[in-house]
């Protein structure tokens, strides 16, 4: 359990073992309310075909569950949500034995290469409930060059995007070089003429290998990235562990 999940664990605890002192038939709801996590029949959408808690959809409650942390969407058939600023993500995989979801910016489309995220990546970007996981995700800048950078002919970092793109945002002059730059790079390592458009985000392990086109590189975006969410297994553990404790205190037998 990640530190957020450890605070709010002992914190729900605490107050838990406080409402069980004024309530002590309080420790059958609890248990109750526990049993409804695991929903009779998760729910569905496009590829994500199991949705469980303390994921939903919105407007399709699974049956005999409780209403979701993590509310989705399902529109045409994908599975997605909207964070600030109603920048649409489809998710691609929830994954709830790490607690993460992985999720791509709806603009970039498959079998289009010149698509583009709606927003550029930043790790201040507002996911809403969900955190960025930066030590697992890899970032590709675009660049747009008033002159073509000498090194990209023989690089494997500096790649040229075209015919897919011939510049994120055009220039005023031209003519113009438009490229990609794979790594995490600092100010130094950009050309003099060239300036960033635009950073994009994955979590593809196959990202940064060597000899890729703009369009393998464009395939791997569409792998998306990975956010991070509060696991409640480990709270539903420890309060299932904590309810004899209550029972006692309250004065009550539990079993």
């Amino acid at each position: 359990m990640d530190l957020l999940g450890f605070v709010c664990t002992n914190l729900l605890l605490l107050l838990l073992l406080l409402a069980l002192r004024i309530s002590p038939g309080g420790c059958d709801a609890i248990e109750n309310m526990l049993d409804r996590l695991h929903c009779d029949k998760p729910s569905s959408c496009g590829q994500i075909l199991n949705i469980s808690y303390p994921f939903g959809l919105t407007g399709h409650p699974p049956r005999n569950c409780s209403p979701p942390i993590y509310p989705l969407l399902c529109e045409n058939n994908k599975t997605v949500f909207y964070a600030k600023h109603g920048i649409k993500y489809l998710v691609l995989a929830i994954n709830y034995h790490n607690s993460t979801i992985r999720v791509v910016d709806a603009g970039l489309q498959k079998d289009n290469c010149s698509s583009l995220p709606i927003r550029s990546f930043s790790p201040r970007n507002d996911y809403g409930a969900f955190s960025y996981l930066e030590d697992q995700t890899k970032l590709v800048l675009f660049l747009t060059c008033e002159n073509r950078v000498a090194a990209a002919a023989d690089s494997s970092v500096y790649i040229e995007t075209r015919p897919c793109i011939g510049g994120v945002q055009l220039p005023v002059k031209s003519p113009y070089y438009s490229y990609v730059l794979l790594g995490n790079a600092a100010v130094g390592d950009i050309a003099d003429s060239c300036r960033v458009d635009m950073a994009v985000s994955s979590s593809s392990a196959t990202i940064y290998r060597k000899n890729l086109s703009y369009l393998d590189i464009h395939n791997e975006l569409l792998y998306g990235f990975e956010l991070h969410y509060i696991n409640l297994q480990g709270l539903e553990w420890a309060i299932r562990k904590f309810l004899p404790l209550a029972g006692y205190v309250s004065g009550k037998t539990f079993h």
